[in-house]
């Protein structure tokens, strides 16, 4: 009895200093913070219902480790407040920033966000036809027709004398270099209609130096004209520059709205990014600024056909779990989180909440 009575003192203390290493009990019930914030985590119809990126990944974590659980709705601007208070124990959607970095306990990251802006992607016939009409279009134009013109020229003042049939003969000046003009052009495309041609040897030294310049021409024309109908198929903005003359949507208190702050860009704010999808639909805006997988979701959401995605190189957004201080639980619910983002499973839930946008 009088060594059995030390033994069980330093038992039950062993026992107590495991459960306060690990934070938790198995008894205990962890409070899980919750906000609406598609497509990571998404509230059903406004139910207690809750689904998304990050409530996948945490229910995959709970169950292998068997953790009971509860979730808690606490406003995104809260969450830290809650997590210090108390109220919860755990945030699911932390996006890890270096201000926060030493107030909070991250886990390694779960998803990496890029920012990107969406557009309408008009594929019309008017707007097709609208490209050819653009002022890029006609400067290559008269370009190209000036460069025409001038190897028509040449082409009449050295063939004229020599070749009646073709460039000279009772032929004006004016319709002996419209004559050039004319075998500069089919040359040029190479469809040789074969109605004329040069005699000369030195025609026809110039001839050969002109087609194999043409081809470096035609390869520049066809880069031009694919530029100029860029428009056509989703017009590439360039970020910031072309947004301070556009009319531009990002979600309010949002890093892209903190970007376009910066950059003293006006925007005007939505609540969802569905709501700003809506909008760009109905032409009310002309793009929305928001993480990548934000848009991707609200597109397919909204049913929003023919709208383009485009990744901007700005500051990415980085999301993990997060916990006021280490704990020994944390850690294991660190390591099983990075043994989920590495499987398959995972990579087909990411594709399953964030899809490719679709085409008109």
């Amino acid at each position: 009895m009088r060594h059995f009575l030390p033994r069980a003192i330093t038992f039950i203390v062993s026992l107590l200093l495991i459960n306060t290493a690990f934070g938790q009990s198995d008894s205990t019930i962890l409070k899980v913070a919750v906000h609406a914030h598609p497509p990571y985590m998404i509230q059903e119809n406004d139910e207690p219902k809750w689904d998304g990126i990050s409530l996948q990944l945490w229910r995959l974590i709970a169950e292998e480790l068997h953790l009971n659980y509860t979730l808690v709705a606490v406003e995104e601007e809260q969450q830290q407040q809650a997590l210090e208070s108390g109220v919860v124990d755990i945030l699911l959607l932390s996006e890890v920033s270096a201000e926060q970095d030493s107030l909070l306990n991250y886990s390694h990251f779960y998803h990496t966000a890029k920012v990107g802006i969406a557009t309408p992607q008009d594929s019309s016939l008017t707007s097709v036809a609208a490209a050819f009409f653009s002022k890029r279009f006609w400067q290559v134009a008269l370009m190209l027709s000036v460069l025409l013109l001038i190897v028509g020229a040449l082409i009449y003042l050295i063939e004229r004398r020599s070749n009646d049939d073709n460039f000279g003969g009772e032929r004006s000046i004016l319709k002996g270099i419209g004559a050039g003009f004319w075998w500069a052009g089919v040359t040029m495309t190479t469809i040789g209609y074969g109605d004329k041609a040069p005699v000369t040897f030195v025609g026809r030294a110039i001839a050969l130096l002109w087609m194999l310049m043409a081809m470096a021409v035609t390869a520049v024309l066809t880069a031009s004209l694919v530029s100029a109908m860029g428009g056509a198929v989703g017009k590439e903005v360039n970020v910031p520059e072309e947004l301070k003359e556009m009319k531009v949507a990002a979600l309010e208190h949002s890093p892209a709205s903190a970007y376009l702050n910066t950059k003293g860009i006006s925007f005007e704010g939505f609540t969802t990014v569905e709501k700003a999808i809506q909008a760009l639909e109905n032409e009310e805006v002309e793009v929305v600024l928001a993480n990548v997988a934000s848009l991707k979701h609200g597109i397919a959401s909204q049913n929003a056909s023919g709208i383009k995605v485009q990744e901007k190189p700005l500051p990415q957004q980085h999301y993990a779990l997060a916990q006021l201080r280490t704990t020994a639980q944390f850690k294991a619910i660190d390591n099983r989180l990075l043994d989920i983002i590495g499987t398959e499973q995972w990579q087909k839930t990411l594709q399953h909440f964030i899809p490719e946008p679709s085409k008109k």
